[in-house]
């Protein structure tokens, strides 16, 4: 019977680790980072409220990426188990809210324009920015 269940258990956390996906920015249609004709790999649904359980990596093709403006300065992103990166692209705001909680890496001239960030982990390489216009703690 512990065979079964570790056979179980296993098939399970191979189930879940294959059903992460990354998104990839392409920034075909507009900037509007909730548009899933904007993304290769997946639907971007749950992105506004930061229930989206994939990575997502921006990178310099296409229109480059803008947040929307939201009541209620929501945060928007991914869950905390997932990863944001910002490859050699601007990833700006249209209004005063933040992003994160998955872990967020800024690379290669990437640069992030936001009022703030809740993330456990931010990297940024010396060639990249990130910009907080929120006052108090924004981070």
């Amino acid at each position: 019977m512990r065979i079964k269940s570790l056979i179980l258990m296993s098939g399970l956390v191979a189930l879940a680790v294959a059903s992460q996906a990354t998104l990839v920015w392409n920034g075909s249609i507009d900037s509007s980072i909730s548009n899933d004709a904007n993304w290769t790999g997946g639907s971007a649904v749950g992105i506004l409220n930061a229930t989206l359980a994939d990575d997502l990596y921006f990178g310099n093709t296409g229109t480059a990426p803008v947040a929307p403006e939201q009541s209620l300065q929501p945060a928007w992103g991914v869950t905390t188990a997932n990863l944001i990166t910002v490859d050699g692209v601007a990833l700006d705001t249209a209004g005063n809210d933040g992003m994160g909680l998955g872990a967020i890496n800024v690379i290669n001239g990437g640069s992030i324009r936001m009022f703030f960030l809740k993330s456990a982990s931010i990297n940024v390489d010396g060639t990249s920015s990130v910009n907080l216009l929120g006052a108090g703690d924004p981070l």
